[in-house]
Parts: C-alpha cells; structure tokens; sequence
C-alpha cells in the first residue's frame, strides 16, 4: 500500500503540504496585525515623536526617532519612509504616533484614522492564509481519501481480472507524461464496467500495454468504485 501513497505524494506536496505550511506565515502576521490593530484603536494613546537622524537609503528615506510613554520611559524606533515624506520631516522634528501603553515598542504613525491602513493589511493576509490553508486541506483531505479508497478496495472489495484499455492523458498533462489507464471488467453481477485508473508514469504505462490482463479490486456493492493493480499486490 506504501507504493500507492508514493505514487500521490507529489500530489500530496503540491497540492496539500506546501499550501498549508505556506499559509502559516501570512495567518500568524495576519493575525498579529489584526491583534496590534484592535488594541491601537481601544486602548492606543497619542504622543509626539522626536526625529533623532534621517538619512536617505536608496530610493527611500530612513529615520530614528524616540518617543515618551506615560511614565515617563523612552523608546527609539526606525523605519523607512517613501520618498514623498522627504520635505515634511527632519532631523529634529516632531511627529504624531500611537503606542500601546501595555507594550509602548508597538506603535504606529500618526493618530487612529491611520489605522485603516493597518486593518486593511491583516485582512490581506488572513485572506490570503484562508486560501493556501483551505488549498492544503483539501489536498491533504484528498490524498488521505485516496490512499483509504485503495485500502478498502483492496481488503474489502471484490477481486476481479480486467482487460486494459487505452491509455489516454491525464487532464491537465501532456500525453506520456502522466497517462491514466482505461480498464474493463466483468463484476459479480454479470455486468461490464469500465474504469479509469489514477495517473501514472511511463514507466506503469509501458508495463501494462492495451490487451493485457490485469486484476483489478472493486466495490461489490457499486463496481464503478474501482482500482487496478498495477503493482500487483493482489493474490
């Protein structure tokens, strides 16, 4: 069965683990965006900043202030500014911030109508961790429902012997890189079924060429549930 999950596992990367993991990064700043912004707006106080040194750094403009909370503690912060800000500040200068009283080193320019910008940001990145994490749920969701179909079919189903079919390109796929094989067979009720198998290699592909016999393992009660055993693990 180990084969079988190797055989998804590209699928399983792509498509579920680098997805989920990606979207840790923008849910957890997202999230702590979302966090500095609530507390700015309820409990943010207003207090001036003194410009200690600016100075140009490429196409930007770099400046290191400090600031005084309400008890009476300084704080130094820097950042970089556009180049727009250019004439409105200078060394020596004063500017609106807002801090948070509770932890002063988080704050922020200007008073709390700037703070749209703030909120706009961590909703960006929490919508765009919802659709990698939602992405590599799904994923993952469907590789574990897949390798769980194969295992049931090939415990509990019914085995039979099929007859290969063409092999046509998997959708998506340029032909040879990923072919999915067709399949046909007989069930315990006397009816024909056709299968499609997952994508495979060429390698599988050249193993099993159309007209061969293969044994397939299907779900009795609805036959069109179906896999074929390209590794024949079956007895």
């Amino acid at each position: 069965m180990l084969r079988y999950f190797v055989l998804i596992l590209p699928f399983f990367t792509l498509h579920g683990l680098i997805p989920l993991l990606t979207g840790i990064f923008p849910a957890y700043y997202g999230w702590q965006a979302y966090a500095e912004d609530r507390n700015l707006r309820e409990q943010g106080q207003l207090v001036e900043a003194h410009i200690i040194q600016k100075q140009k750094s490429g196409a930007t403009y770099h400046i290191k202030y400090s600031y005084i909370d309400t008890t009476g503690a300084e704080f130094k912060a820097e950042r970089d500014l556009g180049q727009e800000y250019n004439e409105m500040v200078n060394t020596n200068d004063y500017f609106l911030i807002t801090y948070l009283p509770s932890n002063p080193n988080v704050h922020m320019l200007g008073d709390k109508s700037s703070l749209n910008s703030r909120g706009t940001l961590a909703i960006v990145l929490l919508s765009v961790a919802l659709v990698l994490c939602g992405w590599g749920t799904w994923g993952i969701s469907r590789t574990i429902w897949q390798t769980m179909e194969v295992r049931f079919l090939f415990r509990k189903g019914k085995t039979g012997t099929a007859v290969v079919g063409d092999w046509i390109p998997s959708p998506g796929k340029s032909r040879n890189v990923t072919d999915q094989m067709t399949f046909h067979f007989v069930a315990a009720n006397g009816r024909w079924y056709e299968g499609r198998s997952r994508s495979f290699g060429v390698r599988i592909r050249k193993q099993w060429p159309k007209g061969k016999h293969i044994k397939v393992a299907y779900d009795p009660i609805k036959p069109v549930r179906c896999e074929p055993d390209v590794f024949e693990l079956l007895k």
